[in-house]
């Protein structure tokens, strides 16, 4: 699936295709289909009907159910938050006296588990990557990959080289420099705070 790249959304539909046949006719070729089929969807790889899955589940599409022509990687981005925000609301809830039941007339609604909300986050963010690939647009992939820094959090060396502390540092050490840090701009915050007051 290298060999043409604008064709490989086109080349993978093709195999979840075939592979669905051979799993509906129970043709022999089916294990090794699943086989290729699982090593290329492992590298990222999406059908055109996962597309429209998740343009829909982004709130992406038009009211004729098409992808809308202006896509941006700001309404892209906007899109992916909304649904996210919508994810940590009913996160929330759960948390709430009630446990997030709801009573609507005669029904009781049951929220989700945080094992299905975790799920639909993870869901939401390969929507989020399937979309702005899909584009083809340099800046909306920029967009995204920020978008993504910025709510994956730091792994350890990108901790070492913002705390300015050496590698030979330990975890430990690194943490209470964190906090050594963290409390020392709360004590300038509010030392500035009471001076301008």
């Amino acid at each position: 699936m290298k060999c043409h790249p604008v064709e490989t959304v086109q080349y993978f539909t093709f195999l979840s295709t075939i592979r669905q046949w051979a799993h509906d006719n129970l043709d022999p070729s089916y294990d090794s289909l699943t086989f290729l089929y699982t090593a290329e969807q492992s590298k990222g790889r999406w059908t055109s009907e996962d597309l429209r899955n998740y343009t829909a589940a982004l709130n992406l599409l038009d009211e004729n159910g098409k992808v809308r022509n202006e896509l941006t990687g700001v309404s892209i981005r906007d899109a992916w938050r909304a649904k996210n925000r919508e994810v940590n609301e009913a996160l929330k809830a759960l948390d709430a006296p009630d446990g997030g039941v709801v009573q609507q007339g005669a029904y009781t609604l049951y929220p989700r588990t945080k094992d299905d909300l975790d799920q639909e986050r993870n869901r939401l963010k390969e929507a989020y990557r399937v979309v702005a690939e899909s584009t083809g647009d340099v800046e909306i992939m920029k967009i995204f990959e920020d978008t993504m820094k910025m709510y994956r959090g730091m792994d350890v060396a990108e901790a070492y080289h913002t705390m300015d502390a050496p590698e030979t540092v330990d975890e430990d050490m690194l943490v209470m420099l964190y906090n050594i840090r963290v409390s020392f701009m709360v004590l300038i915050c509010s030392t500035l705070t009471s001076v301008a007051l």
